[in-house]
């Protein structure tokens, strides 16, 4: 299970199976953590523990992000994806601001190629 989030610095907005990105991954066989009809979801650490995704894209603001606060935090150390070494940061201008076919196939490409190195 596949989890896209935008970080900030003191939020932390999951995009959900129901989101452009949401659906794209999806479509590319990655089965979305939050299967939902909003979008896009608030999340705080303890959520996310509850949620426990195999891998967690990250698009990240510039600056001190929320997620840089949770790095020593044990919740944090115990997920799946921060234990296997899947946590990945990705464009945010691609993966949050863009849309259409030109973009859709740069994330599949970045998605696949993030993967394959794993």
């Amino acid at each position: 299970r596949v989890l896209f989030r935008s970080v900030r610095d003191t939020s932390f907005q999951a995009h959900t199976s129901s989101s452009y990105d949401g659906e794209l991954l999806e479509r590319m066989g990655l089965k979305n953590a939050i299967q939902q009809e909003q979008p896009h979801a608030e999340m705080n650490l303890e959520q996310l523990v509850e949620i426990d995704p195999d891998i967690l894209l990250l698009a990240n603001n510039e600056g001190k992000l929320l997620t840089d606060e949770w790095k020593d935090n044990p919740l944090w150390k115990n997920l799946k994806a921060v234990k296997k070494g899947q946590v990945y940061s990705v464009d945010r201008d691609l993966w949050t601001r863009y849309r259409g076919v030109v973009s859709a196939e740069a994330i599949a490409k970045d998605t696949l190629k993030m993967l394959d190195e794993k």
